[in-house]
């Protein structure tokens, strides 16, 4: 039976490093979209998280799939009235990740596509990427984070001077044009300030050793920089925050990730 399988947005910075082979882990904020609870609804979690959940004294349980057990910032029920009138009766709520180990992950990226219909010559097959032939014509996508600007302009371009290439975010890429595939090995909670050195580095930071104590503070402000500069509402250093650390490796050939 295939495993389960998880679109992921990555900016550029981490697709060079999936494709480079450097980056093997990814840190997410735990919020509603990446967590379930039990059988709250995306909404009703979206609420307990924002207004009701305490995570300073949150906790991590890992006696199986590791998760997080999330109390109400009142502690005492039925002392909250609104995790009363919704029925929440627990005064902590365990909270799991919705992507575990055995899943798998596609990425979504910056990207265009090309469409050679009404060229005059004929173009190759990409063996580099992924593709679409539709009748005569391929689809080609082009990424943002790796390639050179292709200079592809949308066909009603009032100013045929204007050739800046009119980019995608990636959270409209096809799953078919994705050429980053992973199997998810590992899910751990933790604090945006918990990571070790290894779990840094597996980030995407640069690997020179840690027979220094300056190469380690080097490493954390790195890690400081990258994680407020992608999660900027969350204020992932400043706030300490809770996310799930996804350890993967590549996708083996031919399996539908």
């Amino acid at each position: 039976m295939a495993s389960k399988s998880h679109g992921m947005l990555f900016d550029a910075e981490s697709v060079r490093g999936i494709l480079g082979g450097y980056k093997t882990r990814t840190f997410r904020a735990i919020t509603a979209t990446n967590s379930t609870c039990g059988s709250m609804s995306h909404t009703q979690l979206k609420l307990y998280m924002a207004a009701h959940g305490d995570w300073d004294k949150a906790w991590v349980d890992r006696s199986g799939v590791e998760y997080i057990h999330l109390p109400c910032h009142v502690h005492e029920y039925p002392s909250c009235p609104v995790c009363y009138d919704h029925g929440w009766t627990d005064t902590t709520h365990r909270v799991f990740p919705r992507i575990e180990p055995g899943h798998s992950i596609w990425g979504r990226e910056t990207f265009v596509l090309e469409s050679t219909r009404g060229y005059l010559d004929d173009v190759a097959e990409p063996t580099d990427r992924p593709f679409e032939r539709v009748e005569s014509y391929l689809l080609i996508p082009h990424y943002r984070a790796t390639g050179p600007d292709p200079h592809i302009v949308p066909e009603d371009l009032e100013d045929f001077m204007d050739d800046r290439t009119r980019w995608s975010p990636g959270i409209h890429l096809p799953r078919k044009f994705s050429r980053i595939s992973l199997d998810v090995t590992s899910v751990v909670a933790q604090r945006a300030r918990e990571l070790t050195l290894e779990e840094i580095i597996a980030e995407g930071a640069p690997d020179q050793g840690f027979d220094t104590r300056d190469y380690s503070a080097m490493l954390h402000n790195w890690w400081r920089q990258r994680i407020d500069g992608v999660n900027k509402k969350h204020k992932p250093w400043e706030n300490n925050t809770w996310g799930w650390g996804y350890g993967f490796k590549p996708a083996k050939e031919g399996r539908d990730a």
